[in-house]
């Protein structure tokens, strides 16, 4: 025996909150069950803010959301939890239990619906012997002044509005102090009720939503905005199969679609939320029985606009939104947005994108698919500009042309994923750019790392040759204290030992160092004041030239470097200023070729160059680059597959539920 569900499960079937799955469940167990019958109706007869509180409560959220929650506590959520002009819902005499109301020239035959601020009843009308629709407010304390305010406001909406697409009303009047007004009776039953969460083929699907923006647009067009377009307010007439009206579950109900729109009409009821604008024109500013941050709409359906609190301007886009909710809807078998509450879905609607159509029915055109979602843009100016617009991209899919709908780019669907998939694409990024970023840092530090390398080695380099003269200068002088007689000009004096002088002997080194050296160092000695017998002792380009200037002016240990080419090679250059000795200035002072006889020791005299090439020490930093970016392809690796596996797992668990 299966057991009848608990009062919440009901509620949530009233608010439309269940999934696909346990939404079809529910309405067979229902629809064979006379008890859950008369529960659904008790359950019809709570206030929508009391309804909007047991249904709303969050599970789970941040302080936002718990401040989100709060504010539409307190302007509650306009939710049609038993849709009031649904005319399909009809029950048995048996099932309606409660006091039929007396209304002058109309016979009441029965109930049709029931919600929060009013009634709906089947009657026919006695002058003209016709079956109408008579809608008249509840009694007692379920209707406020506001309400009364929007009944009214409701009817005047639907009495400016001709269109053989929207339900049509007949008379308004008051009866034992209720007001009520009289509108066209339309037997089909909602759309809402022959969907029941089968997708529809995509042509009727296009048919029938052509059809519905066509009458949106007129309704815009006499300065009306719905503000609350869903299945349950689409009407059909027609003879449609459906097991609910019945009482009777149809034996295969579940592989019917509904007919072609040339079989059934579609008419658009319920403009108890709707909009008035001030003129005539679409897009001017509206006003209507509302409140400051009231939301108002069906969070299923509604636009972001709507959802927004404060509450945000809506317009005729906000229609399209939910027309394009509809077609959605049709094409899928589900609302695009759909959470475990009210305030869960309103929460998607703001912040989530819809799943593609075609991931859900691949067997729906692409075209078809771009229309749906350009109508779902969570920007309103992103939306096509006119339910007119959409009617007529409808009718070009529907012959076959090409639409005008532009189809999301690169950018615009990489957007879209990564809002989907915010922890995969985080991974994503990070695999991507984690190559990236380690190449162009090494690239940065392994130069950094070359010219440091190459210029502590140029000064080691100079600071030897340096030592070398030095002790070479030394032993000179040994050889003058043990009683030899030295000759350190140039030519050599017979009967003398020929001793170079330090700076003699440096370039020497330095000549010998560039024929047989492995590495490529050269040296270099120049200075203001060659010695005469030297060619090639002063500066030979511009680096040399302004390296001597910048050393003698500074009279210190300062250096100068730069990086360069020389035949073919990357090289630095680096300089040094060097300071005579003693034996330097005396063969300066006393050779009869120097323009100067007053050399003193410490004067800046001469520049000690050191020319390394780069290619080795590049070598063994590109070494290490390399390994550093086989590590980074490695975690590269890794964190693409996380990404990859968390989608594979994200659609597994949409695909469970």
């Amino acid at each position: 025996m299966t057991l009848c569900p608990s009062d919440e499960k009901l509620t949530h079937l009233l608010a439309e909150t269940l999934n696909v799955a346990e939404r079809n469940a529910l309405t067979r167990h229902v629809e064979g069950c006379a008890v859950c019958q008369k529960q659904l109706d008790r359950l019809t007869e709570i206030s929508e803010p009391e309804m909007w509180q047991r249904v709303a409560l969050p599970r789970r959220g941040s302080q936002g959301e718990a401040n989100l929650m709060l504010r539409l506590k307190q302007k509650p959520l306009c939710l049609t939890l038993a849709d009031p002009t649904a005319h399909a819902d009809s029950r048995t005499a048996e099932t309606v239990d409660r006091e039929r109301p007396v209304v002058p020239g109309y016979q009441i035959m029965g109930e049709l619906g029931r919600g929060g601020m009013g009634v709906v009843y089947q009657a026919r009308q006695l002058s003209l012997h016709r079956t109408v629709a008579l809608k008249m407010v509840l009694t007692g304390s379920h209707t406020g002044p506001k309400d009364l305010a929007r009944f009214r406001d409701e009817a005047a909406v639907i009495a400016r509005l001709q269109h053989p697409n929207i339900v049509q009303i007949y008379d308004v009047g008051e009866a034992a102090g209720r007001p009520y007004f009289v509108l066209e009776f339309v037997p089909g039953g909602s759309l809402a009720q022959q969907i029941q969460g089968r997708s529809q083929p995509a042509r009727p699907a296009a048919q029938l939503v052509e059809t519905l923006a066509l009458a949106v647009h007129a309704a815009h067009a006499n300065g009306v905005i719905h503000r609350d377009l869903k299945p349950a307010n689409i009407l059909l007439e027609g003879e449609v199969v459906s097991g609910w009206r019945s009482g009777k579950k149809h034996a295969n109900l579940a592989d019917v679609p509904i007919q072609t729109p040339s079989f059934l009409t579609p008419k658009i009821t319920d403009f108890g939320v709707a909009k008035c604008a001030s003129g005539e024109s679409e897009g001017s500013e509206v006003h209507g029985p509302t409140v400051t941050g009231e939301i108002l709409g069906t969070p299923n359906y509604m636009a972001p606009e709507q959802a927004m609190i404060p509450r945000q301007p809506v317009g005729p886009a906000t229609d399209v939104y939910a027309l394009g909710a509809i077609l959605y809807e049709l094409l899928t078998g589900r609302p695009p947005f759909t959470g475990e509450t009210p305030l869960a879905t309103v929460l998607q609607v703001l912040n989530n994108e819809p799943v593609p159509v075609t991931r859900l029915q691949p067997n729906v055109p692409r075209d078809l698919e771009t229309i749906c979602h350009k109508c779902l843009r969570k920007d309103p100016r992103r939306r096509y500009d006119s339910a007119l617009e959409l009617a007529e991209d409808l009718q070009r899919f529907l012959r076959g042309e090409s639409i005008r709908a532009r189809q999301a780019g690169v950018l615009e669907k990489l957007w879209c994923w990564v809002r989907r998939h915010p922890a995969a694409a985080g991974l994503l990024a990070a695999g991507l750019l984690a190559p990236a970023v380690a190449l162009f840092t090494m690239s940065l530090l392994s130069a950094r790392l070359v010219r440091s390398n190459a210029l502590d080695s140029a000064a080691q380099q100079a600071e030897l040759l340096e030592e070398a003269t030095k002790e070479y200068s030394r032993n000179a002088q040994s050889v003058e204290k043990a009683g030899f007689t030295v000759n350190k000009t140039v030519p050599s004096t017979p009967g003398t030992v020929p001793l170079s002088i330090p700076a003699t002997f440096l370039h020497d080194v330095g000549r010998q160092l560039a024929l047989t050296g492995q590495t490529g160092v050269k040296v270099r000695q120049y200075s203001d004041y060659p010695f005469p017998w030297r060619t090639d002792g002063g500066p030979r380009d511009e680096f040399e030239r302004e390296a001597l200037r910048r050393l003698r002016q500074a009279k210190g240990p300062e250096t100068v470097h730069e990086f360069t080419e020389m035949g073919g090679r990357r090289v630095v250059r680096y300089a040094q200023a060097r300071i005579m000795e003693n034996s330097c200035v005396q063969c300066h002072s006393t050779h009869d070729q120097s323009p100067r006889k007053d050399w003193r020791v410490g004067d800046v005299r001469g520049v000690l160059e050191i020319i390394r090439p780069l290619d080795k020490d590049e070598a063994r930093v590109g070494e290490a680059l390399r390994l550093a970016l086989l590590l980074s392809a490695v975690v590269s690796g890794l964190l693409l597959g996380g990404s990859m596996l968390m989608v594979w797992a994200g659609r597994r668990i949409r695909g469970a539920a």
